[in-house]
């Protein structure tokens, strides 16, 4: 059985907590299904993925905080 995408990334770092991870799913795939065509999107997303694996625990935890920086910034958009 093949792994979700959350869990490649969490067994890759395991001190990241899942709701990080679904949260930086979530605004990749908002960033790559807006720039692509839909039989781009599933490989770019799992190019987005290993990539993220592949990454340094600092590197992810310096990309966790853009992420939640731009999700505030997107929240207060709303407001």
């Amino acid at each position: 059985m093949e792994l979700s995408r959350v869990d490649r990334i969490s067994l890759a770092h395991r001190w990241l907590p899942r709701q990080d991870i679904v949260l930086m799913l979530e605004c990749a795939y908002r960033g790559i299904s807006e720039d692509s065509q839909d039989g781009e999107l599933l490989m770019k997303m799992e190019s987005w993925i290993e990539g993220a694996c592949r990454l340094s625990e600092h590197n992810m935890k310096n990309l966790l905080a853009r992420v939640k920086e731009f999700a505030v910034e997107e929240r207060a958009d709303k407001f």
